[in-house]
């Protein structure tokens, strides 16, 4: 089943609901009107009919008639009067037909002007007709009236009693009025109930929407999708928070594929390796291998046991050393940072590993010199840096021409080790870090080592994210350490 959207739910929810105040509104109106309307006439007749027992109760016998009169007159009702044994009737109501037993009402108008014969059998009993007093009498069968009496004693000290009637015929006309103009407010209610369902709607659903829209950009990656936030309530919250979460996202993705783009460029150079490392222990293999199976057979100068088996057992060592190497590279983990990074004074860790290479520089008559008077603190990991300054002074000095110097010195917040040598062209630099790369000049296993070092060490430096840089300069090669 196909589920409604938004703003036409909204539309029908909303007007559903001001539909059903507005039917409740008018049905209480219709309700209450009367009750209210009823229970203001009780409280009105009896406060008058109290204020005029106040004044009846110390007022002269003769000035009783026309007091009530003016009475009935300025607060327009009917009161009936018994004072002194006398019953008296003033005013316009519907009152009952007590004479007659029934439950007919008839009404009486005042006339201060004139006068007409009444028919004494239609007046309750007791009832006096005065000179401005009823005129006509008129029957009626469908009248409601408030009636409210108290009892007081005279200035003559006589049992009296006040009775104030108030008709209730307004009420009734009210009552049809409101339904007679029923149809043209429900009409008024329903066009003001349309527009502004329709604009509360609007109101609340754009913003949604284009929340909506934006998120279906975010959902196929857009960088650009953003949802416009146009309000501080609940809905610019969550426009806010969706922006928020996607920028999140993309941080992550990002990351994510760095972190992808990173293991495969690890995974590439562990594969170059290996590739690399079974080419370099296939040819002395081959080559003891070789040597090996001519001497078996005695073929030509092979022949010659003592001279060849010597040379066999020097690339058998060098094998083994090989071996060694790429067993202790391979253990290296590049792709994660494998050591904690401490502040340490760079010169302390300098001084140990340098000390064995100081010896061997001597021993090959070069002169190797370092100087720490610049040396500062950095982040960095020791067992891993030492490793790195290992192989960067080993190469210096397997690399320095004879007579050659070394150079080790701090710059502004680096590390410099030059040595003199000849210096590698460009297309040599371009395979420097490449592991078992030996320049042309340096093949020879006793003079240009397994080709590992500074592999070990580009790797090891991009892992911790110290920035290097490997460059000829006018005497040799300078290896710089940026931190």
């Amino acid at each position: 089943m196909k589920k409604m959207k938004l703003f036409p739910r909204t539309f029908i929810y909303t007007l559903a609901l001001l539909v059903l105040i507005t039917l409740i509104g008018h049905a209480l109106i219709y309700i209450l009107m009367p009750i209210v309307y009823i229970s203001q006439k009780e409280d009105t007749t009896r406060d008058i009919n109290h204020e005029m027992v106040q004044q009846l109760q110390i007022m002269e016998p003769e000035k009783v008639e026309s007091a009530v009169e003016a009475y009935t007159q300025k607060n327009q009702v009917f009161a009936k009067l018994n004072y002194n044994g006398k019953m008296y009737a003033y005013g316009a109501v519907y009152v009952q037909d007590i004479a007659n037993e029934e439950n007919s009402q008839y009404y009486f108008e005042a006339s201060p002007f004139e006068t007409e014969t009444l028919d004494s059998d239609k007046l309750p009993p007791g009832t006096i007709k005065t000179e401005k007093g009823i005129r006509t009498i008129t029957y009626s069968s469908a009248s409601q009236f408030v009636r409210t009496e108290e009892s007081f004693s005279s200035i003559n000290g006589r049992d009296s009693s006040l009775e104030t009637t108030i008709t209730l015929q307004p009420v009734n006309e009210a009552k049809g009025v409101v339904l007679d103009l029923l149809p043209f407010s429900l009409l008024i209610c329903l066009i003001v109930s349309v527009g502004f369902a329709l604009v509360y709607s609007q109101k609340i659903t754009r913003p949604i929407s284009r929340i909506s829209k934006a998120t279906e950009r975010m959902e196929k990656l857009d960088k650009l999708a953003f949802c416009e936030i146009s309000s501080q309530d609940e809905i610019g919250q969550l426009a806010e928070n969706v922006n928020s979460l996607y920028q999140s996202l993309l941080s992550t993705i990002d990351s994510l594929q760095k972190e992808i783009d990173h293991v495969s460029e690890i995974e590439l150079s562990k594969v170059d390796f290996m590739r690399a490392a079974s080419h370099e222990l296939k040819t002395p293999v081959t080559a003891v291998s070789f040597m090996l199976d001519n001497m078996m057979m005695g073929v030509g100068k092979f022949k010659d046991y003592e001279v060849f088996l010597p040379k066999c057992r020097e690339l058998v060592e060098n094998l083994s050393d090989m071996i060694c190497d790429i067993l202790d590279t391979s253990k290296l983990n590049f792709s994660t940072r494998a050591e904690e990074v401490q502040n340490i004074l760079l010169s302390d860790i300098l001084a140990k590993v340098a000390e064995p290479y100081l010896l061997i520089a001597k021993n090959k008559g070069l002169l190797a010199v370092i100087d720490i008077s610049k040396a500062f603190t950095a982040d960095v990991p020791p067992k891993a840096f030492s490793n790195v300054l290992s192989n960067v002074l080993s190469n210096a000095v397997n690399y320095t021409t004879a007579g050659g110097s070394i150079h080790v010195y701090f710059g502004t917040q680096c590390l410099v080790i030059e040595n003199e040598c000849t210096p590698l062209s460009p297309m040599q630099l371009e395979h420097v870090f490449k592991p078992f790369y030996r320049p042309d000049f340096s093949r020879a296993r006793n003079t240009g080592g397994s080709g590992l070092g500074l592999y070990i060490v580009a790797q090891i430096l991009s892992a911790y994210q110290i920035q290097y840089s490997f460059i000829s300069y006018q005497h040799g090669m300078r290896f710089t350490i940026i931190f």
